[in-house]
């Protein structure tokens, strides 16, 4: 995945998830390889599933021009070109295959400088210079252009200037409501979210403007939370995830969550410790947290799975057990999400129970390692990738030698008392048998038919419905 934006120690976004970005169950932060470099003010953007951090401010506040990749698949570290200039505070966005820095500091000097990084042939360009210097701005990209907001530049700024790289030329957009620096900035359906920041009259913001393109307008969404800036922010599905937090007292280590499409805000997992200006980029089903300063600077790279654990599946329902000659034949309910099913037997009600198939990927089976006149009980699981579900009901049969030969008489006496017998074949009391076993298991239609032979009369047939709930016991007396 190639179009992510990245923003000054805030932005960086993941465009095009499908997913919905959730946390996983019982997830927690991981600390993964640090960085070689301890650094904040610096930037991150992601390309081909490698996180770059440029630049920003190392022990003593020496500012860097240092390219430091991280290989998220291989947790390891190595460097690119270094930046032409060293500075903190710069705004980065991705177009295509190209790197975008813009503006920030420099010994206490605002920029004004664009300079483009390729990946491929790890080489920087420069580009046309920015119509105003400025220091904390936030990048964001639309339509193939990039949309640079805010920043600060001796006071706090609202003005938005426009990049476009075809043309390599800027041009002025519509000015935010609200100025301010150390501010946030996600695109979510061609959407752009600033939230927080400071302004430098109000002081710390927990405003939320939402910038549309195509009406080239700003309007107002719900505020976060709570007043703050220097946090990291990225952007999953439809949900912004603003990491870490500075209040302008102290620092902290939340987690907010922005839906963009119920405009409301929910707590996410908080960090180890409290945490600013560091970066969050999202790479796949995580977001990760780089650097930053918590009292010291700091060379951790965090991160968190976004992707909510697989569940096991429900348990299977309605397990039958029929007993044949030499075999018991099972059968249950399907269950959804299920990749396959284990049976298990016992010699004892109840279990304990031993796994006799697995890997099953049908709704039946038949148990072929069995004697005659033992009573088995079985149980059936239901498997996937999120684990084993729970035992089914308990079923049970007891396998017999055929009886299939010769006849026999079927007394059925009914619940009120009537007796009704029969002269059948043996086959053919097997078959009542049978539906009286399933129906006990709540499987089957509810009545049984036998067609009478005997006294017809004028009629071409006669049949019996025996209905299930109005048998009270049945007798089998078979003969030759």
């Amino acid at each position: 995945m190639k179009r992510f934006i990245a923003i000054l120690m805030t932005l960086i976004m993941v465009l095009g998830l499908s997913s919905v970005g959730v946390w996983a169950d019982e997830a927690t932060w991981q600390e993964e390889t640090p960085m070689p470099t301890a650094k904040y003010e610096h930037t991150s953007v992601v390309w081909n599933d490698k996180i770059y951090t440029i630049g920003g401010a190392s022990l003593g506040g020496v500012n860097l021009s240092k390219l430091e990749i991280y290989d998220t698949t291989t947790k390891t570290w190595s460097t690119g070109a270094p930046m032409p200039t060293a500075r903190i505070g710069m705004a980065s966005a991705i177009i295509g295959d190209k790197i975008y820095v813009m503006g920030g500091s420099l010994s206490g000097t605002y920029l004004n400088k664009l300079e483009i990084y390729d990946p491929v042939t790890n080489s920087w360009t420069t580009g046309a210079s920015m119509p105003t210097a400025r220091y904390i701005p936030q990048a964001a990209v639309i339509d193939g252009k990039i949309y640079l907001i805010g920043g600060y530049n001796g006071s706090s700024m609202n003005t938005v200037d426009i990049y476009d790289p075809v043309k390599g030329s800027w041009s002025s957009g519509k000015a935010m409501n609200t100025a301010r620096y150390y501010h946030t900035a996600s695109v979510v359906d061609d959407k752009i979210y600033v939230m927080g920041g400071y302004n430098t009259s109000t002081r710390v913001l927990s405003t939320v403007e939402i910038y549309d393109y195509k009406s080239n307008n700003w309007t107002s969404g719900t505020p976060i939370s709570k007043a703050k800036s220097q946090m990291g922010s990225a952007v999953h599905g439809k949900k912004i995830y603003l990491v870490g937090e500075y209040d302008g007292t102290s620092r902290a280590n939340s987690v907010e969550i922005y839906d963009t499409e119920t405009d409301t805000c929910a707590t996410g997992i908080s960090l180890p410790s409290i945490l600013s200006w560091e970066t969050a980029s999202v790479v796949g089903n995580k977001i990760y947290a780089i650097g930053g300063y918590d009292g010291s600077i700091r060379n951790t790279v965090l991160s968190l799975s976004l992707e909510r654990a697989p569940e096991s599946p429900s348990q299977p329902l309605n397990l039958t057990a029929t007993g044949g000659n030499s075999v018991v034949d099972l059968s249950w309910g399907s269950v959804s999400g299920a990749e396959s099913y284990t049976v298990k037997r016992s010699l004892t009600e109840g279990g304990p129970y031993t796994m006799i198939a697995d890997g099953v990927t049908d709704t039946t089976y038949s148990d072929t390692d069995v004697d005659n006149g033992t009573t088995y009980y079985y149980v059936v699981t239901a498997v996937s990738a999120g684990g084993e579900s729970e035992n089914s009901n308990e079923a049970s049969a007891t396998p017999q030698a055929s009886t299939s030969s010769g006849k026999a008489l079927l007394v059925i006496t009914m619940t009120n008392g009537l007796e009704k017998e029969y002269d059948l074949q043996m086959s053919e009391v097997n078959n009542f048998i049978d539906w009286y076993d399933s129906k006990a298991a709540g499987n089957g239609q509810g009545y049984y038919t036998i067609s009478k032979t005997f006294n017809l009369g004028p009629f071409m047939t006669r049949t019996d419905y025996l209905t299930f709930d109005k048998i009270q016991n049945f007798e089998v007396m078979q003969y030759n």
